[in-house]
C-alpha cells in the first residue's frame, strides 16, 4: 500500500518531478552520461577529464600559456650562456602536427592554426617551442634539460633511427627521435608518470640558429 500511495502522490496535480539530465538530440555526441559543459574532443564519443584542457580550441600563444599542462606554459629559460651556445648548436624545425593525450584522449593542438607557424628548436641544453603571431614569435614552451641517454639502430637504422633522451627543469621525460627517413622526426614529451602526453612531427631537418623570441611574455586579456 506504501507503493501505490507514493505513485499517487507523484502522479498528484502540482507535484514537483525528479530532476534529470537532458541532452539535446541535436548535439553532436550526445549519448547517456555526456556532460555537455564540456567541449567535445576528437573521440567524438567521450569528454575531456579534466577542465580547461580543450586544447583543439586554442587560438594563441597566451592560451596555450594559461593552461594547465606539464609542458605548455612551462617558461624556465637558461641562462646567456647556454642560450648563446644554443642558438649555434641547435636545430629549428616547423611542426607538422602537435597531438596532446594529457587529458586522456588525442588532442590536436590548435587545429585553426597553422602547424608550421609553430618552431621546435632542440638544443644541448634546452628544448623551445614558439608560435609565430604576426611578425614575432612567442614562447609557449622553454625548458632547460639535460641528456641522459642516446641509442641508436635497434635492428632497423633506417626506420628507428636515433633516440635522444633528455629530463628537463621539471624533472619529466622527454625522447627526440630523429634520422628514421623515410619517417618524420619526432620529439615527445612524457608526463609525471612516465606517459607520452605531447607529440610533435616535425618537418625534415635543416640545421638554423634559434628564433628570434619576443622579450616579453604574452599575457591574457583581461
Amino acid at each position: 500500500m506504501r507503493t501505490s500511495e507514493a505513485l499517487l502522490r507523484a502522479r498528484a496535480p502540482g507535484a514537483k518531478k525528479a530532476p534529470h539530465a537532458t541532452v539535446p538530440p541535436t548535439q553532436p555526441g550526445a549519448y547517456k552520461g555526456h556532460n555537455t559543459r564540456h567541449v567535445l574532443c576528437e573521440s567524438r564519443g567521450r569528454c575531456c577529464r579534466m577542465s580547461g584542457m580543450d586544447l583543439v580550441h586554442i587560438s594563441s600563444a597566451a592560451e596555450l600559456l594559461t593552461i594547465e599542462h606539464p609542458h605548455f606554459g612551462r617558461i624556465h629559460p637558461p641562462g646567456l650562456l647556454k642560450t648563446t651556445i644554443g642558438t649555434f648548436t641547435g636545430t629549428s624545425q616547423k611542426a607538422v602536427v602537435i597531438a596532446d593525450y594529457s587529458s586522456g584522449i588525442r588532442q590536436t593542438v590548435a587545429v585553426q592554426i597553422d602547424p608550421g607557424n609553430f618552431m621546435i628548436t632542440i638544443a644541448s641544453s634546452y628544448v623551445l617551442v614558439t608560435l609565430k603571431e604576426g611578425a614575432s614569435r612567442h614562447p609557449v614552451i622553454h625548458k632547460t634539460w639535460k641528456m641522459v641517454g642516446q641509442r641508436k639502430g635497434e635492428g632497423v637504422t633506417e626506420f628507428f633511427g636515433t633516440v635522444s633522451t633528455y629530463i628537463d627543469s621539471d624533472g619529466l621525460k622527454w625522447e627526440h627521435r630523429f634520422e628514421r627517413s623515410p619517417h618524420e622526426d619526432e620529439l615527445i614529451g612524457f608526463g609525471s608518470k612516465g606517459e607520452e602526453v605531447l607529440i610533435i612531427t616535425l618537418e625534415s631537418i635543416y640545421p638554423t640558429t634559434a628564433p628570434i623570441v619576443s622579450g616579453v611574455l604574452i599575457t591574457p586579456s583581461p
